[in-house]
This record gives structure tokens, sequence and C-alpha cells, in this order.
């Protein structure tokens, strides 16, 4: 696949984190070595960021093989190619990737559920006391709903990730919904624990005998 757009979609729909696409080649040379042929390989690649579309990677390799044959001359050159490629993609990844989580990302968090207004409150104060989390701006405001732009340091499912971590004195919450730019909360009742059956038929008899 050559087509960048393309590429890209079909790595969104196999939910990949990145998309390679390229063109190697491989090709006798004019010069020798005693009885060998010399052969030459290109490899030529770009990645890009299935969720910003952004280049990621990209590297341009060159290798050469001798052989006595053109197939064994071919093949050995791409694979030596294809070695040095994968060995530099990795290494320009593994950067990208630090790099990218450094950077500060925005995107729709959307809180739902009744008993809003003190919830919300709360919710949104342990929001900035979260690492990562670099501003909250209000975009839209009702009686049981918000909609907030979260602006942080990492992607919505780190995000997500970190905030299951919290709890709270007087309710819980479920993430309903987690994507690329979108996390919803719903706001709900934490359950009490309930007294076991023993206990409330210990408790009626104890109320009969008084």
């Amino acid at each position: 696949v050559q087509d960048r757009t393309a590429a890209i979609e079909l790595g969104r729909q196999m939910k990949a984190d990145v998309v390679v696409i390229g063109s190697a080649m491989a090709e006798e040379a004019i010069n020798r070595m005693g009885e060998d042929r010399t052969f030459n390989a290109f490899i030529k690649l770009t990645g890009y960021n299935v969720v910003t579309s952004e280049q990621a990677v990209a590297t341009d390799i060159n290798a050469v093989a001798t052989s006595q044959t053109n197939e064994e001359g071919n093949i050995n050159a791409l694979v030596k190619a294809a070695e040095l490629a994968a060995e530099d993609l990795g290494q320009q990844l593994d950067s990208y990737w630090m790099d990218y989580m450094r950077k500060e990302r925005s995107f729709e968090v959307r809180i739902e559920g009744d008993k809003f207004l003190a919830r919300y409150l709360a919710l949104t104060r342990r929001f900035k006391q979260m690492p990562g989390v670099e501003n909250v701006q209000p975009k839209e405001m009702g009686s049981g709903h918000a909609v907030l732009e979260m602006f942080y340091k990492g992607s919505p499912s780190q995000f997500a990730n970190t905030l299951l971590l919290k709890t709270f004195d007087d309710f819980g919450f479920e993430l309903t919904e987690v994507t690329d730019d979108i996390v919803t909360i719903q706001l709900i009742e934490k359950v009490m624990d309930s007294v076991p059956p023993d206990a409330e038929e210990a408790g009626t008899g104890e109320g009969e005998k008084n």
C-alpha cells in the first residue's frame, strides 16, 4: 500500500498505533569482488501515527551483498537492508513514543449522573490533582451533565486508567466510553455493604425478647 490515507485508515480498522509504508528493490551493481558479483538493495519506509496521521518515523537504507547468482545476491542484499531498516525504525519508534507521551494533547471528558453538582465538583477537583493534567476547561454545563476539554500529557486511555485508581466517599463512577477523542464518565451511587441475613435474624430475636 503506497497511499498514505488508505494505509492510515487500514491501520485504524486494525486498531494499530503506527502504519509503515514504503518500497524495496534490489539490483546488480557494476562493481565486482573477484569472481563474485555485487548486489545493491534499497529500502525506503515511512511510518505514520494512526491517531494523528502525522509522520512518526522514516528510514532510507542501502545494503550490499555479493554472490555468484542473481537470485541469491538480490535476496541477501534485501535481507541485509531489511535488518538495518528494522533496527533503525525500532530506535526511532522508541524515541518517538517517549516524546509523544510527553506532549500535551486535549480530548473531551463527558460527565453524567444524578446528584450532579456536588459530585461533579468533587470529581473536577480530583482531576486537577492528577499527574499529567495541565488544564481543564468547561465546554458545556447542564443540571445533570457536563462536557470538559481536558489538556493532558498522555492518551485518553492513560487518563482513564489513572482515574480508575481514584475513589470517593459518597459516590462511584463508571467509564462508559474511552476513545482517542472522548472519555465518558457515569456517576453512580456507591454500593454499601449489606448486612448478613443471620445478623438481621439475631437482631430481630433480641428485639422480641425485650
